[in-house]
């Protein structure tokens, strides 16, 4: 098995307050490692092969809610543009 090193170095999350964002940190990083255990979606990363940018594009009004729900959306557009 591959392993998969993920590092964000930027996660802008306007319109939210600091406490949020750590809410939305949070959630996308379990939301991506629930999702990256998937192995045709490592196989898919690890074909990248140091693949500096995947661009999942932004997450619009259509989230609304809680904190969790943004960042799982995030984790959600980001696999996305992997597969």
């Amino acid at each position: 098995m591959s392993r998969v090193a993920v590092r964000i170095e930027k996660l802008v999350v306007d319109g939210f307050t600091a406490s949020d964002g750590q809410g939305i940190a949070g959630a996308l990083q379990a939301e991506l490692e629930r999702i990256l255990v998937d192995p045709t979606v490592l196989d898919r990363l690890v074909s990248l092969d140091g693949t500096p940018r995947i661009q999942a594009g932004s997450i619009g009004p259509m989230v609304h809610g809680e904190p969790s729900n943004v960042g799982i959306a995030t984790a959600r557009r980001i696999v996305g543009g992997v597969t």
